[in-house]
This record gives C-alpha cells, structure tokens and sequence, in this order.
C-alpha cells in the first residue's frame, strides 16, 4: 500500500477512535493519544484496511488493563482487579444521570396546555376540524379563511358562530 493510503488510513481510524473516548477518561489518562497513535500504526504497518477495524481494536487496547509481567501473581491478579474496577468507574462516570422533572401541582393538570384553545371572540375558524383561532368580526374571519384556502387549497375551512350555532364553509374561487 502507498504512503499517502497509509495515512489517510491513519487519519480516518485515528478520528474514529477519538469521537469514542470521552474527556473524562482523557483526562484520567492523559497519555491516551499516544496509546492510540501506536495502536492504529501498529495494526497499519501489519497490514490492516479498514479504518472501522483499526479504531475498534485501538480503543480495545486502550481498555486493556496495564499489569507488570514481573510482578508475583497475587500481585498481578490485584492489578487486574482494580483495572477493572477503574474501567467500570469510568464508564459510570460517563454515563449521563437521569432525573425526573418536577411534578406540577394537581391544579394545574386540569387541563393540557396547547390543547384546549380558549373561546373568548365569537367567530371561530376552522381548518381541518381544528379551531385555530377566533375573530370579533365575521369579514375578518371569512378574510382569514379564503387566505388559508387559496394557499391551501385541499384543506377544509369553517367560520363558525358561536352565538347563532352556524357554521359557513369556505371555497376556494
């Protein structure tokens, strides 16, 4: 493989393998950049193509707990242990904590909020079935709702009077 494929290579696992390692851990290993840099140019001068592969196997390296092969074994095995038990701590530290919001009164649960539009002008409008909006003047809500229907031709627009209970559609001219 060519020198310039090698490190476009290098560039796109080294990338892949940074966005998954979070700050905290960076900054519990500060050394973390190098461990990946010889990782990803270990695997590349053995032969490895796939950026995807090259990055996954660098972070599995960077996880790997660093024990002293000259060490007893008991020793060792501790090592091993608070390794683990370092990693575990991390991730919890990493993961997001999740929280409730705070429970509203029971007054104010009456009713949903958006849900129910308040009736306070006569003349309603009406698209879809859905009252959008209301209107003191019949020309204002019938001026309203030849707008919508000329932009919106498929959809159908209602003005409602409330006090008389009629209801007079729209059409499109």
């Amino acid at each position: 493989m060519g020198t310039a494929r090698n490190i476009e290579l290098y560039s796109v696992a080294y990338r892949l393998a940074l966005k998954q390692i979070s700050t905290l851990q960076m900054l519990e290993q500060p050394n973390i950049a190098l461990h990946l840099h010889a990782s990803i140019r270990r695997q590349i001068e053995t032969g490895a193509t796939e950026p995807l592969f090259i990055a996954s196997e660098a972070l599995r390296d960077i996880e790997k707990p660093i024990t002293q092969g000259n060490q007893p074994r008991r020793k060792r095995a501790r090592i091993a242990r608070l390794n683990v038990q370092h990693l575990r701590e991390i991730r919890m530290l990493a993961r997001p904590t999740l929280t409730k919001p705070p429970r509203k009164d029971q007054d104010d649960l009456s009713s949903p909020r958006g849900q129910a539009r308040p009736i306070d002008k006569r003349f309603l409008l009406r698209v879809d079935g859905q009252v959008k909006t209301s209107f003191d003047a019949k020309e204002h809500a019938t001026t309203a709702g030849a707008a919508i229907k000329k932009a919106f031709p498929i959809v159908v627009v209602t003005v409602v009077d409330t006090e008389r209970s009629t209801t007079e559609t729209i059409s499109s001219h």
